[in-house]
């Protein structure tokens, strides 16, 4: 699941994709992590779960280019072509939250997706 994530979202932030945290000490301008957040059945065939669903969430950051943690970023765009990655890879979009941390200057948006889980 994470090298279909990856694949779907590389180009959007140059590379700088990551499952649950940034690794880097010094971060990138642009970059995402993403989490499964949750598995859970989705049918039920002889008293047992056939299939199951995975609920993941993929949180993209972006900062100005100069650095400045007082300038918010237009998300729109980045927020659409995430969008539009996900579901030609399969995924089924759910929510997308945009937010600002001003402490570190990075605009944000989560988007929370889900797929059946493959066998």
């Amino acid at each position: 699941m994470n090298q279909k994530i990856e694949n779907a979202l590389s180009d959007l932030v140059a590379g700088n994709i990551w499952p649950l945290a940034c690794p880097l000490e010094e971060k990138p301008n642009t970059f995402a992590v993403y989490m499964i957040e949750r598995t859970t059945p989705a049918d039920y065939g002889d008293d047992s779960h056939c299939e199951w669903i995975q609920h993941l969430e993929i949180t993209w950051f972006s900062r100005s280019a100069s650095g400045s943690k007082r300038k918010p970023v237009n998300y729109l765009a980045a927020e659409e072509k995430i969008i539009a990655a996900l579901e030609t890879e399969g995924f089924t979009v759910k929510n997308s939250i945009p937010g600002y941390e001003g402490d570190t200057g990075y605009t944000t948006c989560t988007i929370t997706f889900c797929i059946r889980k493959e066998q």
